[in-house]
């Protein structure tokens, strides 16, 4: 039995601080938790910013597209 669950809110944000795409995403192993596919096909080319948020706790990750 797995008792593990984490729900992350994952948001993109462009340079000007618009929110792109916001999802939550639940994960049901801590394995899971290693690798979260973010589609960036149809954005275009410009710098990005990754925020994923878990209990209050936010990380941050800068992308350019080009």
């Amino acid at each position: 039995m797995n008792w593990y669950k984490e729900n992350f809110e994952l948001r993109i944000i462009d340079n000007s601080g618009s929110i792109i795409s916001q999802q939550t995403i639940t994960r049901n192993s801590v394995a899971e938790t290693n690798n979260i596919p973010v589609n960036l096909e149809k954005l275009s080319s410009g710098v990005y910013y990754i925020q994923l948020q878990q209990k209050g706790k936010r990380w941050w990750q800068k992308i350019i597209l080009q």
